[in-house]
């Protein structure tokens, strides 16, 4: 493997052919790094409004599901109620 010379060392920097083809996949990659904000930008008020909808759901539902506990609770309450009264 040949090695990057000094600068003060009388010429130019050698690059080995390892680093020239690393170098030449770094600079087609580069160029599309600037894009990586706009998704971000675009991705996470995405997030945000799929966890604003899902928790909200969630707590619609386990709403929904408690008041339907406590219903059939509070109508069998009664019903015992009742008949316990009708007995003598």
């Amino acid at each position: 493997m040949a090695r990057a010379k000094p600068a003060g060392a009388g010429g130019g920097v050698v690059v080995s052919a390892e680093q020239q083809e690393i170098m030449r996949k770094l600079g087609g990659v580069l160029p599309l790094l600037s894009f990586g904000r706009l998704i971000t930008a675009a991705l996470v008020p995405l997030a945000a409004g799929l966890y604003l909808v899902t928790t909200t759901a969630w707590s619609v539902a386990e709403w929904a599901w408690l008041q339907h506990r406590k219903e059939r609770a509070e109508r069998a309450e009664r019903e015992s109620a009742g008949a316990g009264r009708s007995s003598p």
